[in-house]
């Protein structure tokens, strides 16, 4: 662990102590954050010594009006105690960069200044502080890295969900392990935005985006000299994409990548069948059919609401003609087409027109062939930027994305202090030389380019980029590259498309810093899993399918779909691959072959139902104002005065799935599944499942079935075959509470016996606390967590909460609470080490009173728990949420087997 710098940490005041627990605090009156641990980095409080430096403590809040004036004042007074130290500060630099000194003067290097290695302690900046110093050349650039836009301005988002407390800007040294160019890696908020790079005769052709002209400047010393600049030759090629560079980009990978990229052996596992399909045919400019044995490309994008002219079933005939497309199609697609053309390519397909649009039949065989489609696409053609089809690939047109920000700071040679000496006079001579740097920055992490953009929130683009094996995206400024090899990180214009190392003294190789992102892709691993000869056996098999599984989940959920009944649909490409990769069927979107597993996922915020209408505002508000441990106050939602069956709700889409809500999930109790913990122990032996209200079939549960064996999948057509045990149901036995109803009133009734114990056993705490984001620790999600009570009120387990069920703890509706169960689906075994909890920003969450309730050794086993509500105006039960509960207190609570019944 080292110490680490932020721009100061809040102290707690009065407000916050309302919310009473412990643990969080470090004793000296001020929040204790958690380590962060991607980097092992602790956060340091500097709010004393920044107040003994400036005379201000920065955590104190003020109006913006004072805020500026104050950074006014700061500035002022600066430039007064240089003048009176009879230095020339810089008028291109702010303050901070006059006191941080991140460059240094370089005797031996022809540019005269380096990047200065010695680490700072100062706080940098924040993002409103950088935004106040924007006539200083290196917090603009610094800026430039961590907004959406420079017209807006504004914060990128998920810098700014990262705790108040942790957001800065820290710059540490590092140096290009390819080159050895050394650069200003730059930091905000403990993740890495980008880098900052000096112009220099050995990386221009590589910096500069739009390519080098030579200009005639000033020298270091005296005199004119040429000085290298990113202004372009000729306007018709102002801000162009290079397509030669695209074309090494993919003969690199093509050449150099074998078999991860090039679809020999992991993912032809999955689409070993060849299928005919439609492409364009850019060279004759018309539609043809061809297999998927042909090089070809793929183009995903947003349709948005643009006339997209479309393939139908009146036209499809004329564009099979040589020259039969129009040549008014949208930008994007126009610019694709293009694009393929540079790269001297000739096929690529595009679902509006190479899928007849009004072919019922045909297009939903098309739509189960996504998978195939993109599996086999040489490379995906992904349009970042805008929220339609016509804003366009940028880059691709002449003027379609802005020029490259490039800044000029001159600096007196030599000076320590970056000053800079005016000339007397306009004619006078000035004998002191000058040294003319040019800085630009490195583009955004592409998960950063990717988790701002529209196409990123788009339920039906997820699986086209996780099937892909190569995607080329184009943003609003740059062109990045990635493959199956460079799943981590991605090449792109202008980067240093290297990894870089730390020089500055803090600085730990040996940390693991692997970051949660959009750009992580389940689908390699996957593939890896169904693939790997280095995992004998059939559960570590099923323990690394699941955990792909789990994380596509959560990737997909967090989007958007324009029909919520597409839930399904949007993603069957991707179930193509789980059905083979867990040989067994995916039921409602949960695997058979590991049921128990996937039946515990956890909501990220409030979570309707699927095409349920919201009555949330209907139901009457009890007495209560709801503590939280950020300082919020929820309202507390008693349930519904009358319990009726809702209508509105689509039953196609059940409650114990995923699909059947409308939000973002997670599996949060798997969090530590890579670990050497063993999978938990099924308790579902045997379940039953009516698939639309067709005959009943029983599936036996994980604990007897050998899953993941590899397999040959048969063609592409064929791969949804059932491999684990089934039987029909005898339709003549007797229907009781302790057996299977043979024929659900319902779709999709999901029916298994394991052992139960009603809600009100236990006490359900009122206090709420956010847990952290998977991305971030110091990121606060919408998801609260309460701690479950046994009956001496020691903590005994957590509750996941669910918005429609607030109330549940609360004593206002102990009938509505006595309908409810407790259902446990699995075990986990005793640990020697103790289980990680959920995290939240200021640190892991207790699950248990470990007087009572040990957290390792004999006795310290856990159980996994469904929350089912049996009063939903029909004969079956409805899931409510998850808990974890300490396997002693389950004991102790008397559970009682018997069946349970799912819609």
């Amino acid at each position: 662990m080292s110490p680490f710098p932020t721009a100061g940490r809040q102290k707690v005041h009065q407000r916050r102590q309302s919310w009473q627990d412990e643990g969080y605090d470090n004793g000296l009156g001020m929040r204790s954050l958690a380590i962060d641990p991607t980097s092992k980095k602790v956060v340091v409080d500097l709010s004393g010594l920044y107040e003994m430096e400036f005379g201000f403590d920065p955590t104190v809040p003020v109006s913006n009006a004072e805020f500026v004036a104050r950074e006014v004042r700061q500035e002022t007074k600066s430039v007064e105690n240089a003048k009176a130290l009879g230095q020339h500060p810089n008028p291109a630099l702010c303050h901070m960069c006059r006191r941080v000194k991140p460059l240094k003067p370089a005797y031996d290097k022809s540019i005269g200044f380096e990047w200065n290695p010695k680490p700072s302690s100062w706080p940098f900046g924040t993002w409103k502080q950088l935004k106040s110093r924007q006539h200083c050349v290196i917090c603009r650039l610094i800026l430039s890295l961590i907004v959406i836009d420079s017209v807006s301005c504004e914060l990128h988002p998920c810098l700014a969900a990262t705790d108040l407390e942790v957001q800065g800007t820290q710059l540490r040294t590092s140096e290009i392990t390819a080159t050895g160019e050394i650069v200003m890696s730059v930091e905000y908020g403990l993740r890495k935005v980008g880098a900052l790079r000096i112009i220099t005769e050995g990386n221009h052709l590589d910096a500069f985006r739009d390519g080098p002209v030579i200009q005639g400047q000033y020298s270091m010393v005296r005199g004119p000299k040429t000085m290298l600049t990113s202004e372009p030759r000729e306007p018709a090629t102002a801000s162009r994409v290079n397509p030669d560079l695209l074309q090494r980009w993919f003969n690199n990978c093509e050449l150099n990548h074998g078999e991860t990229c090039s679809s020999t052996r992991y993912r032809d596992a999955y689409c070993t069948a060849i299928i005919p399909i439609t492409l364009i045919d850019v060279w004759n400019n018309c539609l043809v059919t061809e297999t998927t044995s042909v090089k070809y490309f793929a183009l995903s994008y947003v349709w948005g609401a643009v006339d997209m002219l479309p393939t139908l079933l009146s036209n499809v005939r004329s564009r099979r003609q040589a020259g039969g497309l129009p040549q008014n199609f949208p930008k994007t697609i126009a610019d694709t087409i293009e694009v393929v053309r540079l790269l001297g390519e000739r096929y690529v397909w595009i679902d509006a027109l190479c899928i007849v649009q009004d072919d019922t039949e045909k297009k939903s065989i098309e739509l189960s062939r996504m998978d195939v489609i993109y599996l086999q696409a040489f490379a995906t053609i992904v349009a970042l930027e805008g929220d339609n089809a016509n804003v366009g690939l940028s880059g691709v047109r002449p003027g379609s994305r802005p020029a490259q920000q490039v800044e000029t700071l001159v600096i007196d040679t030599g000076s320590e202090h970056l000053d800079f000496t005016p000339t007397p006079g306009p004619f006078a001579t000035d004998d002191t030389g000058k040294a003319i740097l040019q800085l630009v920055v490195t583009p955004q992490p592409l998960h950063l380019a990717l988790e701002s953009s529209r196409w990123d929130s788009r339920g039906w683009t997820f699986q086209e980029r996780i099937l892909s094996r190569r995607c080329l995206y184009f943003s609003s400024k740059y062109v990045y590259f990635q493959c199956s090899r460079e799943q981590e990180e991605a090449i792109s214009e202008c980067g240093v498309n290297s990894p870089i190392r730390g020089v500055g003294l803090w600085e730990n190789p040996d940390v693991d810093a692997r970051i949660v992102t959009s750009l992580n892709n389940p689908m390699d691993d996957l593939y890896l899993y169904y693939n790997s000869l280095d995992l004998p056996t059939p559960q570590a098999r099923l323990r690394g399918t699941f955990d792909a599984y789990a994380r596509l989940v959560e990737k997909y959920t967090s989007r958007t779909l324009t029909y919520e009944s597409d839930i399904i649909n949007a993603f069957l490409g991707v179930f193509a691959a789980l059905n083979t990769a867990f040989q067994s069927d995916i039921l409602c979107g949960l695997p058979a072959a590991a049921l128990d597993l996937a039946l515990l996922w956890t909501p990220t915020r409030r979570c309707p139902r699927r095409g349920q209408k919201d009555n949330f505002c209907k139901r009457p508000m009890l007495n209560h104002a709801l503590l939280t441990n950020r300082d919020a106050v929820g309202l507390v939602s008693g349930p519904s005065d009358t319990i009726g069956f809702e209508e509105s709700v689509d039953r196609r889409f059940p409650s114990w799935s995923w699909v059947g809500w409308n939000s973002p999930m997670e599996y949060r109790l798997f969090a530590g599944l890579h670990s050497p913990e063993p999978l938990p122990k099924s308790l579902i032996h045997e379940f039953a499942f009516n698939v639309d209200g067709k005959d009943l079939r029983t599936f036996e549960g994980r604990g007897s079935q050998v899953t993941g064996a590899q397999i040959n999948p048969g063609p592409a057509s064929n791969r949804h075959s059932v491999s684990i045990p089934i039987a029909i149901l005898d339709l003549d036995r007797a229907e009781n509470e302790d057996q299977y109803v043979a024929s659900p009133s319902l779709p999709n009734v999901l029916q298994f016996s394991v052992p139960t114990v009603p809600l009100n056993t236990f006490t359900i705490c009122r206090q709420r606390q956010y847990i952290s984001t998977t991305a971030h620790v110091h990121s606060s999600s919408h998801q609260e967590v309460r701690h479950i009570l046994d009956r001496r009120g020691k903590r005994c387990g957590l509750w996941w909460e669910q918005a429609n069920y607030v109330y549940v703890g609360r004593l206002d509706n102990l009938r509505a609470e006595s309908k409810m169960i407790f259902v446990a689906v699995s075990e986990e075994e005793d640990m020697a080490v103790a289980r990680k909890g959920s995290y939240r920003v200021e640190g892991e969450i207790k699950m248990f009173d470990e007087t009572v309730y040990p957290s390792t050794g004999a006795g310290s086993g856990l159980i996994n728990v469904l929350v089912v509500d049996e009063d939903m105006g029909h004969e079956y039960g409805e899931r409510v949420t998850v808990v974890r509960i300490h396997a002693k207190a389950w004991e102790e609570a008397g559970p009682v087997k018997r069946m349970v019944k799912l819609a």
